[in-house]
């Protein structure tokens, strides 16, 4: 039950993010940047995606500082502006370095193929993989430079 939680949690955002893309013409958005931490150490690798109440999502990966740049269509154009639900998903496969979305997916597609021995653990608490209990949430104001700081907790 645990692990059909997780690969919900995972695939959700995803999938919001490919029937997101699905739409045409041009969206008006704003720079968004930001910060990941938990336990006071950057979150490394981790997918953050915004979503807002209407429209198209926008997401980033972590680099080793923790710092991301939302991408909504065009690399580093930010997030449409208004409030978004915030999610991170952070996984550890085998116990190793975090990994991003491509990775996650990988994870995702070995599960439905039925292999049975994928170690993996969240490097932050799973929560914050789901909108509906992440509770994080970042408004977006057109044009402005915005940053986002998420200091995760237990």
């Amino acid at each position: 039950m645990r692990r059909i939680r997780l690969i919900v949690c995972v695939a959700a955002p995803i999938l919001g993010l490919v029937l997101a893309g699905c739409g045409k013409g041009e969206l008006s958005t704003a720079k968004v940047t930001g910060k990941v931490t938990y336990k006071n150490k950057p979150v490394i690798n981790a997918s953050v995606i915004f979503q807002p109440k209407g429209g198209k999502s926008a997401s980033g990966t972590t680099n080793d500082e923790g710092v991301f740049v939302l991408t909504t269509t065009t690399d580093g154009d930010g997030a449409v502006a208004g409030e978004h639900t915030v999610t991170i998903i952070a996984i550890n496969p085998d116990g190793g370095a975090g990994m991003g979305i491509d990775q996650n997916e990988e994870i995702m597609e070995k599960e439905s193929s039925g292999e049975t021995n994928i170690k993996k653990s969240t490097k932050i608490p799973e929560k914050y993989g789901s909108a509906t209990t992440s509770g994080l949430k970042f408004t977006v104001k057109a044009g402005e430079e915005n940053s986002a700081e998420f200091k995760l907790k237990d």
